[in-house]
């Protein structure tokens, strides 16, 4: 899905990658999105849902950073 195609009530996620146009996901019920995170994995939520939505967050830590991680 587009923008300009939304008919919900907003909360949808973007990931934004270095170049182009961001990914959208749709804020749908029991759905996982898992990413890396960095310096450069800007992500968010820039139109905020007109209602309210949980969320849970989890990070995970290594002694080292993964191959091929660029920070």
């Amino acid at each position: 899905m587009h923008r300009g195609e939304r008919d919900d009530d907003g909360g949808w996620l973007e990931l934004w990658p270095d170049e182009g146009w961001p990914l959208e996901i749709v804020p749908e019920f029991n759905r996982t999105v898992v990413f890396a995170t960095s310096s450069r994995s800007w992500h968010g939520h820039p139109r905020p849902a007109a209602r309210w939505r949980m969320s849970v967050a989890a990070y995970f830590f290594s002694p080292e950073p993964p191959e091929g991680f660029v920070e």
